[in-house]
C-alpha cells in the first residue's frame, strides 16, 4: 500500500444565480500565500478544510463564515417545486455563534446550523426535522441523483454527538434514513452508486475522532446481508470513492491511522480493495428483472408503463460489463380519466368537460325532425399519450348530442401548398395588394398574385442574358406599389405596379459588401435613386470601399457620382423632416494623402451635406459614429473632447444644430444611446448605464418638442449586446408602449442573469406601472402567484424569437397579443403561455397555453395562432377575439417561420411560411366562407349593428387620454361576421377634456421621487421662463400671458383644455398683446395733420373769399397757378417733412423710454423663425462658420 498525504485547500467563492452548472469558486489560495491578520479578521475565522462561499446581502461589507452551499435543484431528476427554483441552501453559524465561530477548527462544528432561502439570503430561516427541532453541527450537504443528503451531529445528552442522515426529494420536506445495521452512524464514510442495474453499498463505521475502524462491510444484494473484511491497519476513514458510474468491483478507501501509533510520514495511507478477484460466475439473462419506475399512487406515466433491467438481489453473479446509458421498455396502459383532458371548445366545471360555446353541427344533422347529431364528447386524449382504450369505452369517441346544444355549421377553412425548390429567405408583401415576392436561397425570385394561393417564377433576365441571381427584395417606402430586386451583378430589377409588369436598369457599380442599404429614395420624386456600390473589391485589390451614385432620370440611365469613400448616404429630405430639396447628407471618411495606406475603420468619419446634389458640400460634424433620421428630429453622435466621448445633437431643418442636455444623473460618460421613437413630438432615447459583456440595461428619456432638453422617464430599462432595446409602442394609439425594466440591478452586475418584469404607460411615458395580471388562466383556474407583486409580464422585442411579429395590428387598434407569464419575473419563452387584450393594455386574458406565432386578420375578426417551437400540422383561430378556438389541420407538418398576410392586416386571407424535408413550403389559408357575411354597420338600430363603440380609456378611472375622450368604433365580441370596408370611419369621436395630473410630467432637471412628487436634482437649477414661446400665437396654448415655469410641463401629446394647471407659475401679460395704437403713431398722426391744416389756412388768407362757379374757377389762369403752387408746396412740404421724421426718429430712438415703448408696440417682437419651442435659446447656427470655411 502507498502512503497518501491529504492537503486541504481553502477555497473563497460566490454564489452565481445561473445554476449549479455555473457555481463560481475562486482558485486555492497557495499554502505561500500570507494574510494579514486584518484579513483573516473580516472573514472571522477561517476554516481551512471546506469549500467557501459567501452569500452576501450588503455587498460583501460585511462577511459571515459559511461553510457550504448548494442550490436546491442540484440535479435535473430532483423534484424542486417551481417557487423554490431558487433555493439555497448553505451550512453557517447563526448570529449567536459568529464570535465562536471565529476561534472553531474544522471539527469543531458543534454550532453551525442549515439554513434555507428563496431569495438569495435577503431572508433566511434554520431547517428543523420532525426528530431532532434544533439541529446543530452539519458536516455535509451532498447529493444523489434524487436525493439531497444532509448529516447532522445529535447533541441530545447521552448520544455522544452521533450522526443521523437526512434525506428530501423536493427540498421542502426531510426524512431520517435507516440503516440496515440498526445503528446511528459514526461519522461513517459512505457511497452511494445510482443506476438501474448496478448496486454496490459499503459503509465503514468510524465511531468518533478519536476511535479507528479496522474493518469494511459490504453487500451483494441491496443492503439485505453484510459482509465483513477486515483492514490492514485501523484507520480513521476520510473518503471512500469508486469510478462515477458505478459499475467498477474495485473501491479506493483513504484515510489516516491514530496519531503516535506510527510515525508522522507513514501515518496517511490508502486501502486498495477490488471485489473482482471474488470466484464469481459472469450474470446471464435469467439473472436479471424487470425494475418499473413508480410514481405516487401508479406505475403508468403517460399511458404506459416503463422498465428496465437490473441484477436481481439473489443472484451470486457480477455483470462485468462497462458503462451504458439505461435504456428503458414500453409496455402501453389501459387508458384512465387521468389520460384525458379537455377537447377545444370544452372547459372543465365539476369534473367534466362541458361545452364552453355552441357546438359546429355537421351539414345534413338536425333536419327532416332530427333532435340529435352526433358531436365531440368533450375528451380528447393528451397529445402524446400512448394508453390503449378498452373495445367499447373510448372517452374521446363521438357521442350523440341535442341539437340544442348546436349551431349550423359555418363554411369550412380552405388551404393549397405549394413546396418551393429552395429555401426561401426574405418575403415582400405589397400593401393593399394580393401580390407577394419570395426570394429563395439560390437567387430565385418567386411571385404570387393571388395572395398566396398560387406561385411562378420571376425570370429576372435583362436582354436574352442569363438570368440574374436575387440578393435583396425592397421596397420603395413612399410609392407602395414599387419594388426593386438587387443582384448580383450591376442590374436592377423593379415593377411599379405591385409586381404586374417588370422592367430594370444597370447600376453604376456592383452591390457593396458593407451590409449598407444599396438603395436610397426621395419623398417627393420617386424617380430619384441613391445607390451605394462596392468600388475596388476584386480580388487583388486593397482600396475596396463604398461609393454612392444618384439618378434623377425615370429610365435611370444617367447615374452621377456623389462620394466615395463613405459610410452611408441619404437624401435630406424625408417625408416629415422638411430638409432642402436638392441635398444629400453622408458619412464620409476624412482621408488625407498620407490615410490612403490606412485601414477604413481607423479614420475619422465627417457629417457632411452636399446641396444641389452634392456639388455644395459643407461639413457639420468631425469625428461622427452615424446619424439617423426620425420622424421630424435628424440625430448625430459625435465623438468629442479628449479623452474622446459620446456626444449627441439634434437639428429640425438639417442646418441648425443643438446639443442634447440629458438629466443630471445621466452626466457621465456615456458608450451608447439608441432613439426608439418620436411619433408624438417628442424623443425617446435609450442611454446605456450598465455595459458589459454579461448584462445591459439603461435608462430611457424624453425631450421636449425640439429634441434638445430631456427628462427621465423610465430607468433600468433592458437592452442586449447590439444596442436593441426591450420598448415597444403600440400601434394605432399614440402614447401607449411597453418596457421591460432590470429588477435586480445589483445582483444581475455579478451574475449575468436579469430578473425582468414588465411595466406599460398610458400617457407618452409620463406614469408607468405593473400589467394587472388576469383573474384565471384560459382554463378558468386560478393563478398559483396571486399575491401582491404577481403581474403579467410580456417578452416584447428582445425576447420573441421573430421579430416581424409585432404586438398590436394596424387595423385591429387597441389589440395586442404577446407571450409572457403571471408570477413575480419574466420566465424563460418556452414556458411562457399567449396573452390577449382588446382596450390597448389595460386589461388583458390568456387566450391559450404555449407560445404561439400570431397574425391578424380583417381588423381582428380572425386571429390564427401556430405553433413556433415545434413543427406542427395545425393552426387555430378565433373568430370572436378570443373567447373560443378552433382547430384546422392543413396536412404534412411544417416547421412554421412566418405568418403573413397584407400589411394592413384586412385580408381573411393568410399564408404560412415554413420548412419541411429540406425545402421551403407556402401554405395558403382562406377563412372566406367562414366569415361570409359582411358586417352590418347601422349607427340607428343598435340591435341590427354589428359594431359597437368603445374607448382605449373607458375602463379606467380617468376617462381621457392625452386631453381628450376618444371613441372608436370595432366589430361586437359574439357577431361572426367579417368587417371588410363596412366602416366608414376608423376615429368615431373625439371630446376635450379639462387637464388633470395626468396631462403632467415632470420638468427638465426634475425627477419623481418616490412620494410621487416632481423634485429638482440636487446641485442644479430649474430653466428659465420661455416668454418668447408661450407668447407667439402659434403655441395652441396662447391666452395673451405667460407664466413662470414650475416643477411640471404639459405632456406635448396632451389636448386638454382648462382645469388645473400646476406647469403655470406667476402670470405675466405678452408684450406682443395688442392694446391700441401707440405713442409714435400718434405722434406721426399729429405732425402730418397739423402740417396739411397749416398748408390750407395760408392758402385761404391770401386768395380771399370770391362767390366763383365751378366752371369759372377751373377755366381762370388763376386757378390752374394756384393749383401748380399747391402741387409744389406738397412735394416741399413731404420732403421737410420726410426729413424731419427721420431726424425725429434717430433722436428718440436714442431715448431708453422711447426704445422700451417701439419694442413693446412691434407685434411679435420675439418670435424666431425656427420651428423650437420653449429652449429655442440654445440652438446653435453653424451656416456662418461653415460658409466661412
Amino acid at each position: 500500500m502507498e502512503d497518501f498525504l491529504l492537503r486541504y485547500a481553502d477555497y473563497r467563492g460566490v454564489i452565481d444565480r445561473r445554476g449549479p452548472e455555473n457555481f463560481a469558486t475562486a482558485e486555492p489560495h497557495s499554502t505561500e500565500t500570507k494574510e494579514s491578520s486584518d484579513t483573516l479578521a473580516s472573514w472571522k475565522g477561517d476554516l481551512d478544510s471546506a469549500d467557501f462561499s459567501q452569500s452576501p446581502t450588503d455587498n460583501f461589507q460585511s462577511r459571515q463564515p459559511v461553510a457550504h452551499c448548494r442550490w436546491a435543484k442540484m440535479t435535473k431528476e430532483l423534484a424542486i417545486p417551481e417557487q423554490s427554483m431558487n433555493k439555497v441552501f448553505c451550512i453557517a453559524w447563526d448570529e449567536s455563534a459568529q464570535r465562536q465561530a471565529a476561534q472553531l477548527s474544522k471539527r469543531d462544528t458543534v454550532k453551525n446550523r442549515l439554513f434555507e432561502s428563496n431569495d438569495y439570503f435577503q431572508s433566511r430561516k434554520p431547517v428543523v426535522f420532525e426528530d431532532l427541532k434544533n439541529p446543530r453541527g452539519f458536516m455535509e450537504l451532498g447529493k444523489s441523483r434524487h436525493f439531497l443528503i444532509t448529516a447532522v451531529q445529535d447533541n441530545t445528552p447521552g448520544y455522544g454527538g452521533e450522526l443521523r442522515m437526512y434525506v428530501t426529494r423536493d427540498g421542502e420536506s426531510w426524512k431520517r434514513a435507516r440503516f440496515p445495521h440498526g445503528q446511528l452512524m459514526h461519522e461513517a464514510a459512505y457511497t452511494v452508486l445510482d443506476g438501474p442495474k448496478y448496486h454496490l453499498i459499503v459503509e465503514v463505521l468510524d465511531g468518533s475522532n478519536s476511535q479507528n475502524v479496522d474493518k469494511l462491510k459490504y453487500s451483494f444484494d441491496y443492503g439485505t446481508t453484510w459482509s465483513t473484511v477486515a483492514l490492514p491497519h485501523p484507520v480513521e476513514p476520510i473518503a471512500l470513492t469508486t469510478v462515477p458510474d458505478g459499475t467498477a468491483l474495485k473501491v479506493l478507501l483513504i484515510g489516516s491511522q491514530k496519531r503516535g501509533s506510527v510515525s508522522e510520514d507513514k501515518r496517511h495511507m490508502s486501502v486498495f480493495v477490488d471485489f473482482a478477484k471474488l470466484p464469481k460466475r459472469t450474470c446471464q439473462a435469467q439473472d436479471f428483472e424487470k425494475f418499473y419506475p413508480q410514481t405516487p399512487g401508479s406505475t403508468c406515466l403517460f399511458g404506459h408503463k416503463q422498465w428496465y433491467l437490473r441484477r436481481k438481489a439473489q443472484a451470486d453473479c457480477f455483470v462485468r460489463e462497462k458503462f451504458h446509458e439505461p435504456q428503458g421498455k414500453e409496455e402501453p396502459c389501459t387508458c384512465t380519466q387521468a389520460d384525458y383532458e379537455c377537447d377545444i371548445g370544452f372547459e372543465r366545471r365539476k369534473n367534466l368537460c362541458v361545452p364552453s360555446k355552441p357546438i359546429e353541427i355537421p351539414p345534413g344533422a338536425c333536419s327532416r325532425g332530427q333532435t340529435t347529431f352526433m358531436g365531440p364528447s368533450g375528451y380528447r386524449r393528451i397529445p402524446g399519450n400512448t394508453c390503449e382504450a378498452p373495445r367499447g369505452a373510448n372517452p374521446d369517441a363521438p357521442v350523440q348530442r341535442p341539437c340544442s346544444e348546436g349551431e349550423p355549421a359555418q363554411g369550412s377553412v380552405s388551404h393549397t401548398r405549394f413546396d418551393f425548390p429552395s429555401l426561401v429567405v426574405e418575403v415582400l408583401h405589397f400593401h393593399a395588394s394580393p401580390h407577394i415576392l419570395a426570394r429563395l436561397q439560390d437567387g430565385q425570385l418567386f411571385q404570387s398574385a393571388d395572395d398566396g394561393s398560387t406561385w411562378h417564377r420571376v425570370a429576372l433576365s435583362a436582354g436574352g442574358r442569363e438570368a440574374d441571381l436575387a440578393l435583396r427584395l425592397i421596397a420603395h417606402p413612399y410609392e407602395r406599389q414599387q419594388a426593386f430586386v438587387v443582384t448580383s451583378n450591376s442590374r436592377v430589377h423593379f415593377t411599379a405596379d405591385g409586381g404586374v409588369s417588370w422592367s430594370w436598369f444597370t447600376v453604376p457599380l456592383p452591390p457593396n459588401l458593407f451590409g449598407l442599404e444599396p438603395l436610397g429614395f426621395h419623398p417627393d420624386h420617386p424617380s430619384w435613386l441613391l445607390w451605394t456600390g462596392a468600388r475596388d473589391c476584386e480580388a487583388g485589390k486593397d482600396e475596396c470601399r463604398a461609393e454612392v451614385w444618384y439618378s434623377v432620370t425615370e429610365s435611370h440611365e444617367k447615374w452621377k457620382r456623389v462620394d466615395s469613400y463613405v459610410k452611408k448616404c441619404a437624401f435630406l429630405r424625408t417625408k416629415q423632416f422638411p430638409g432642402a430639396e436638392k441635398s444629400i447628407i453622408c458619412e464620409s471618411y476624412a482621408l488625407s494623402k498620407s490615410d490612403k495606406a490606412r485601414k477604413l475603420a481607423q479614420v475619422p468619419v465627417d457629417l457632411v451635406i452636399g446641396h444641389d446634389f452634392y456639388s455644395r458640400k459643407q461639413t457639420v460634424f468631425h469625428h461622427v459614429l452615424a446619424f439617423s433620421v426620425f420622424d421630424r428630429y435628424m440625430l448625430i453622435a459625435e465623438l468629442a473632447g479628449s479623452p474622446p466621448t459620446l456626444k449627441m445633437h439634434v437639428s429640425l431643418d438639417g442646418y441648425n444644430f443643438a446639443p442634447l442636455t440629458l438629466p443630471p444623473s445621466l452626466q457621465l460618460d456615456h458608450r451608447a444611446y439608441t432613439v426608439l421613437d418620436s411619433l408624438t413630438r417628442a424623443v425617446f432615447l435609450h442611454v446605456t448605464t450598465h455595459d458589459t459583456d454579461m448584462a445591459q440595461w439603461g435608462d430611457i428619456v424624453k425631450s421636449n418638442s425640439n429634441g434638445t432638453y430631456y427628462a427621465l422617464t423610465l430607468e433600468n430599462v433592458n437592452r442586449d449586446g447590439q444596442g436593441f432595446v426591450d420598448f415597444e409602442k403600440m400601434l394605432g394609439l399614440d402614447g401607449i408602449a411597453l418596457a421591460n425594466v432590470v429588477s435586480n440591478t445589483e445582483e444581475a452586475s455579478l451574475s449575468g442573469v436579469k430578473q425582468l418584469r414588465t411595466v406599460i404607460t398610458h400617457n407618452d411615458g409620463g406614469h408607468w406601472k405593473p400589467l394587472d395580471a388576469p383573474a384565471a388562466d384560459s382554463h378558468g383556474s386560478p393563478y398559483a402567484c396571486n399575491q401582491v407583486g404577481c403581474n403579467l409580464h410580456l417578452h416584447n422585442l428582445l425576447e420573441r424569437p421573430d421579430l416581424r411579429v409585432t404586438l398590436g395590428s394596424p387595423s385591429a387598434t387597441g389589440f395586442m397579443l404577446a407571450t409572457g407569464n403571471v408570477g413575480r419575473s419574466l420566465l424563460p419563452y418556452a414556458q411562457c403561455d399567449t396573452f390577449l387584450t382588446r382596450d390597448g393594455g389595460f386589461t388583458w386574458e390568456e387566450v391559450h397555453k404555449d407560445t404561439h406565432k400570431w397574425e391578424y386578420g380583417d381588423h381582428g375578426s380572425i386571429i390564427v395562432l401556430v405553433d413556433d417551437k415545434h413543427a406542427t400540422d395545425t393552426l387555430l383561430y378565433t373568430l370572436d377575439q378570443g373567447l373560443s378556438w378552433n382547430s384546422y389541420r392543413f396536412g404534412e407538418k411544417v416547421r412554421v417561420s412566418t405568418l403573413d398576410t397584407v400589411p394592413e392586416d384586412t385580408k381573411r386571407k393568410f399564408v404560412l411560411m415554413g420548412e419541411s424535408q429540406g425545402r421551403s413550403t407556402a401554405i395558403f389559408v382562406d377563412f372566406t366562407r367562414v366569415l361570409s357575411r359582411q358586417c352590418v354597420f347601422d349607427t340607428h338600430d343598435e340591435q341590427r349593428n354589428d359594431f359597437e363603440k368603445w374607448s382605449p380609456s373607458q375602463q379606467r378611472e380617468e376617462a381621457c387620454l392625452f386631453g381628450s375622450q376618444t371613441w372608436f368604433w370595432r366589430r361586437k365580441r359574439d357577431r361572426v361576421c367579417y368587417v371588410g370596408q363596412a366602416l366608414p370611419e376608423h376615429e368615431m369621436e373625439k371630446k376635450p377634456c379639462t387637464c388633470s395630473a395626468a396631462d403632467f410630467e415632470c420638468e427638465f432637471n426634475h425627477y419623481r421621487d418616490s412620494h410621487g412628487n416632481c423634485v429638482l436634482y440636487p446641485g442644479v437649477t430649474a430653466l428659465s421662463s420661455d416668454e418668447g414661446d408661450q407668447c407667439s400665437p402659434d403655441n395652441p396654448d396662447y391666452d395673451g400671458y405667460w407664466y413662470e415655469r414650475t416643477n411640471v410641463r404639459k405632456i406635448p401629446l396632451s389636448r386638454c383644455t382648462g382645469g388645473e394647471r400646476p406647469d403655470r407659475g406667476q402670470r405675466h401679460v405678452c408684450k406682443s398683446v395688442p392694446r391700441g395704437h401707440g405713442f409714435l403713431w400718434w405722434l406721426f398722426f399729429l405732425v402730418v395733420v397739423g402740417a396739411l391744416l397749416y398748408t390750407v389756412a395760408q392758402w385761404s388768407s391770401r386768395q380771399g373769399y370770391q362767390a366763383l362757379s365751378l366752371e369759372e374757377v377751373h377755366q381762370s389762369p388763376a386757378f390752374r397757378n394756384v393749383s401748380e403752387q399747391v402741387h409744389l408746396a406738397a412735394q416741399f412740404v413731404g420732403g421737410q417733412l420726410s426729413l424731419a421724421w427721420a431726424n425725429l426718429m434717430a433722436f428718440v430712438s436714442e431715448l431708453t423710454w422711447v426704445r422700451d415703448r417701439i419694442r413693446a408696440d412691434r407685434p411679435f417682437s420675439n418670435y424666431h423663425m425656427l420651428s423650437t419651442d420653449e429652449d429655442a435659446e440654445i440652438l446653435q447656427d453653424y451656416g456662418a462658420d461653415l460658409d466661412a470655411e
